[in-house]
Formats: C-alpha cells, structure tokens, sequence
C-alpha cells in the first residue's frame, strides 16, 4: 500500500513538473469572429461569415476588431465587409457575400490603412466599390499617404483613381449613380490649401474642387441619396452643400459637443442621424426638424437609420456591446442582441447585420 503511494506521488510530481507552467498560467478565453444578421426584432440570429482570430491577452478593442464595415449592397442582397488578415495587423481583406452565407468572394487583399479612415462606400447599380489605402511614396521617401481606389464586386478593376504623392486622399463617397467620386484632400506641400472636397468624374477624369480651408479637415463626406447634395462635417459642425460645390451651409453647431466619425441618411432621403459622445441628433435632411436624442447608457455609437427614417439601430459601447434600437423620436428603446459591434439596417429595414465574435475554447495565456 506505502509503496502504491509513493509511486503514484511520483507520476503525480512528474506530471506536474511537465505542465506546472501551464497549470500556474492563467486561463485566456479564445475567441472566432464573425458577421451575423439578425431579424429586426431580435429573432432569427444566424452567423453569415466565422474567421479565426486569438484576441491577445488585452482582450478585444476597437483596434483589432475584425469585419468592423460592414455594409449591405442596395438591393439587400449581398454584405461587403473588411476583415483583418490577421487579429493585430494593419491590413485588411475585402469580402462580399450574399446574405444566405453563400458565394464569399474575395474583393482586395493586403489594404493598409493607418488612420482608419476607411469609410467603404458602395454604389450597387455600377457594381463598384471605393475605399483608401496607404500607398509609399517612392523609395526615396519611404512615408505612406492615401490614395483611393476603386473595383468591382468580382474583383476586377482595381485601380488608383488619385495616385497623389504627399497628399491623402480619405473618406470617399461614391455618388449614387456611380458616374463621380468625392473625397477629403489633405495636401502636405501646401499649408494655405491644406483641406478639400475634391469631386472626380470617374470616366472623364475630370476634377473639381468643391470647398477648401486651411483650417480643418473635411470629415464623414456623403452624397444625398438623390445624388444633389453632399454632407460633411469637421468633428464639430454638420454642414451641407450642393453637389457643384454652391450653397454651402452648416446645418448643426453647438460649441462643446464632439462629431463622431459617423452619419447615416434614411434610405428615402428625408432624415440625417449623427453621433456625438451621449446623444444622436436627427433632423431632416434641410435641417429643420431637429431632435436630440439622449440615451441611457453613455458610449453610444454608430447610429443606422431605417429606409423610412422611423427607426435607429446602434451598438451601445465603444467595443463590443448591446445592439439596440430606438424610435427617432426618442422612443421604444429596444435590445436586439446582448453581442455586437457597428450594425446596419438592410434597406428594407427588416434585417440587421453586425460583427462580433463568439467564445469557443479556453487556453493558457503565456
């Protein structure tokens, strides 16, 4: 019996001398990352699209968030996403999908994009999509500026439509007809027009300037559904202008308060939702009909407004958290998922898709 005991402490020393340090490690929670649709109501959750990603001992943060844009095409039957090619990397993938999980294809590969200005920007009826990407100047001067590109839903296409050294080129938007392209210019070389709206005609190639300043960056550039105005903002101000560049006006000022990078127009064309710190504020598309909304839980953010402009879907953290929706008039606050990240309204308003990720084993954190 002694000697039973003393031969089974002995298998029992040894294996932990060959697993003590794992034993003694903590317990990290690993994690897959995925693109889920879920029915408006909060039914019918389904996982479009699942990646492998381990989130590192820090856990998840905006940083290293993959599959953060996601964005329904027009007619409500594709996704088109970025996802990282790795869970710390700097660069991105582009996908498309359809809505049933079929027919992933991959768009673009290897985008950098430092700043994260990479508002993607879609225009279904010619089959393009419009994205920044750093680009090295040349070897004699190694720093990176943007430029934007553009490609079709298959892939092919691609091609630099600004090819600007020491100027980027972000936040593009294609027009709603796909014929022009407008975006923030930030030129390095010279100060005193440091900041434009640029707008390109695609096939002509032709360039206008739109507005300029050398005092702050133009930000959040949209066009108007119809396609005769464009939107922007400059963390502060919302302003509006005729697509030729006349008329320009400021639609929202209030000293103190802070513009998140992000607006979203009903898809008929009457409401603009946009995000500051604690609030959304909607207002028709010609400012009149303002209305704040205050919300209950701080760090709201991304806000996506409904085609009909009566319903916002937004994440209630900076990271991962509730998806909720909310009336535009402040109303029926409602939680749709307890896990998500940046949703989007499908453009009949039925259907929500988001990124998030899901826990699926532990292991031991070095």
């Amino acid at each position: 019996m002694k000697k039973n005991i003393i031969i089974k402490s002995c298998l029992l020393l040894l294996l932990f001398l060959q697993t003590g340090c794992d034993l003694l490690s903590p317990m990290y929670r690993m994690y897959k990352d995925a693109i889920y649709i879920i029915d408006a109501d909060g039914h019918n959750l389904r996982k479009i699209f699942d990646l492998y990603h381990r989130t590192g001992c820090e856990g998840p943060t905006i940083a290293n968030l993959p599959g953060a844009d996601v964005q329904f095409t027009a007619d409500g039957e594709k996704l088109i996403f970025y996802s990282r090619t790795d869970w710390y990397s700097l660069y991105t993938n582009l996908y498309s999908i359809n809505v049933d999980g079929s027919d992933l294809t991959l768009i673009a590969y290897n985008i950098k994009n430092r700043n994260s200005l990479g508002q993607l920007s879609i225009s279904t009826l010619e089959q393009k999509i419009a994205f920044p990407a750093d680009i090295m100047n040349d070897k004699k001067n190694p720093e990176e500026h943007s430029d934007v590109f553009i490609v079709n839903f298959d892939g092919s296409g691609m091609m630099n439509l600004t090819n600007t050294f020491e100027i980027d080129e972000v936040y593009p938007c294609l027009s709603p007809d796909g014929e022009d392209i407008i975006f923030s210019s930030i030129n390095h070389i010279h100060p005193d027009n440091r900041y434009s709206i640029i707008k390109l005609n695609i096939e002509i190639g032709s360039l206008d300037t739109l507005a300029q300043n050398n005092v702050f960056m133009y930000e959040n550039l949209h066009f108007s559904p119809d396609g005769s105005k464009i939107y922007f903002s400059d963390h502060r101000r919302l302003f509006v202008l005729n697509s030729d560049g006349t008329d320009q006006a400021v639609l929202y000022d209030i000293p103190g308060t802070y513009l998140y990078d992000y607006l979203s127009f009903s898809s008929d064309g009457s409401k603009i939702v946009s995000n500051y710190y604690d609030h959304f504020i909607i207002m028709n598309t010609d400012g009149s009909g303002y209305n704040q909304i205050e919300l209950n839980e701080g760090v709201d953010r991304y806000p996506n407004i409904s085609y009909y402009g009566d319903r916002i879907v937004y994440s209630n953290h900076s990271i991962i958290g509730k998806i909720c929706t909310i009336n535009s008039d402040g109303s029926n606050e409602q939680i749709v998922t307890y896990e998500g990240f940046k949703p989007v309204f499908s453009p009949d308003s039925d259907k929500i898709a988001f990124s998030g990720y899901y826990f699926y084993k532990k292991v031991h954190c070095e």
